[in-house]
């Protein structure tokens, strides 16, 4: 990546189809809307009086918080937008939330490491990368167990959240929370977790079929049981290995790999990079954005901070 020459592939995404990146944005807010119905079902069957619409726009309200503060911790924003008179309580819409957080997680990793299975028969991967790849997998998921099931951790969590300017304006009773967060994770039950299991592989997957509308308009000629495959795994590379500046880290290091192999030019590969950041870091942040300041959805008597 770093013999990229980024102005020319900035001129190339300069030069794309609009149609095909219309067809991308709406497939990529199509995700983010099958995400949303999965945490709606969670918090559902948890007590958290919200509707589908108003926890879609929850959901996009967060990917901007999450793009303007570190290590996505304003994704919990999301929380606030949900609060209203009738539901009033931070623990229970945080349990919704860490358990929604949970099953994305899952899912990402289950989906990328059958699709990497799938590209060790193509070669672009061998059977060392899959297994390095299942055991940091299981790594990541027992660090997930501990920080959904260790209490005592949760009231330290609390405590410390509570002190974070962010936190203090929109959910000041946090350290006080902890009891009712965990009535609200005994309320799950295992069945109860497929059918969001499955809303966030269709959250993937019409993700993933943004990515291929951004290969198209491109001109890259590659199918999507290829392309699906090659983000898989490169979304599963930004969970298991978080290390990113300005939405291209990891994982577009690893699909760059995975291009060079199947044989893209490089030039339109850096004009795929740019092009999926800014989708993902810009164009849905920025709508995001305009949910929160408008308030849409959100409870009259609630103020967004500013």
């Amino acid at each position: 990546m770093a013999r990229f020459k980024w102005l020319d592939a900035a001129a190339v995404a300069g030069s794309v189809s609009s149609g095909l990146l219309i067809l991308a944005l709406g497939s990529a807010l199509a995700g983010v809307l099958a995400g949303s119905f999965s945490w709606y079902l969670i918090s559902a069957s948890q007590g958290v009086a919200s509707g589908p619409g108003r926890t879609f726009l929850a959901q996009l309200a967060g990917r901007y918080w999450a793009k303007v503060t570190p290590g996505n911790l304003g994704e919990f924003m999301r929380i606030s937008y949900l609060r209203s008179p009738a539901q009033s309580s931070v623990g229970l819409l945080l349990s919704s939330h860490t358990s929604d957080l949970l099953v994305r997680n899952v899912a990402l990793l289950v989906l990328g490491e059958v699709c990497l299975l799938y590209l060790v028969r193509h070669g672009l991967f061998s059977i060392l990368h899959a297994v390095v790849a299942f055991a940091l997998a299981l790594a990541f998921m027992a660090w997930l167990a501990f920080l959904f099931l260790y209490r005592p951790f949760h009231r330290r969590l609390f405590g410390w959240a509570a002190r974070l300017p962010l936190v203090k304006t929109s959910a000041p009773s946090l350290p006080d929370e902890t009891q009712v967060y965990h009535e609200g994770l005994s309320r799950l039950r295992p069945g109860r977790l497929l059918i969001p299991f499955l809303f966030h592989l269709a959250s993937m997957s019409l993700n993933y079929l943004a990515g291929h509308f951004i290969a198209r308009s491109l001109g890259i000629a590659l199918p999507l049981r290829l392309i699906y495959p090659c983000l898989a795994v490169a979304m599963m590379a930004v969970l298991l290995i978080p290390v990113s500046a300005f939405e291209i880290g990891s994982g577009a290091a690893v699909l760059t790999r995975e291009f060079v192999l199947l044989r893209v030019p490089q030039g339109l590969i850096g004009a795929y990079v740019l092009l999926a950041a800014l989708l993902s870091g810009v164009v849905i942040p920025c709508v995001g954005a305009a949910v929160w300041f408008s308030g849409l959805g959100r409870a009259r008597s609630e103020r967004s901070p500013r």
